[in-house]
C-alpha cells in the first residue's frame, strides 16, 4: 500500500465503496462485511463466525472447496462471474468477484468476495453525470 491511512479512515473508505465487501479469513470463516445497503439481500448478523461452506448451499460447495483451496495453494489469485438474483431481486443481476489475500510473502490470510449491482452500472451509460446526485 502506498501511504498511511488510519483504521478510522480504512473503514469509512470501506464504507463508502458501492460494493458488498466481505472478508473470509484463512480458516474459511466469514469474519467480516461492509454494509447492507449495497447489498443485493441482506444476511443475518449470526452468520459471521461460520464457516463460510455453511452460508452457501450445497451443490456450490464443491466448487467453493476447490476454489478455496487453490487460492491456498496459490494456484489461483481470483474468479470472477456474475449471478442472476433470486427472491425479491430475481431479474437482477450482480457481478462477484472472489479475490485471495496474502501477505507480503505470499502467504494466504483469506478471501475477499465482492459483489456488485451490475444494473446500477450499465444504467449510467457513457455520460459524464458527476455533477448529478447518485444513489
Amino acid at each position: 500500500m502506498v501511504g498511511d491511512l488510519s483504521k478510522k479512515q480504512l473503514l469509512a473508505l470501506v464504507e463508502a465503496l458501492p460494493l458488498d465487501i466481505s472478508f473470509i479469513d484463512e480458516k474459511d470463516v466469514l469474519v467480516f462485511w461492509n454494509k447492507h445497503e449495497v447489498r443485493p439481500g441482506k444476511r443475518p448478523v449470526s452468520l459471521l463466525g461460520t464457516k463460510i461452506q455453511d452460508c452457501h448451499p450445497r451443490k456450490s460447495r464443491e466448487r467453493l472447496d476447490r476454489m478455496l483451496s487453490d487460492f491456498i495453494a496459490g494456484k489461483l489469485d481470483k474468479v470472477e462471474y456474475h449471478i442472476d438474483l433470486k427472491g425479491s431481486l430475481k431479474g437482477k443481476r450482480a457481478y462477484r468477484a472472489y479475490i485471495a489475500v496474502r501477505d507480503s510473502a505470499g502467504r494466504y490470510l483469506g478471501t475477499i468476495q465482492l459483489t456488485h449491482d451490475i444494473e446500477r452500472v450499465q444504467r449510467l451509460g457513457e455520460k459524464e453525470e458527476y455533477w448529478e446526485p447518485q444513489s
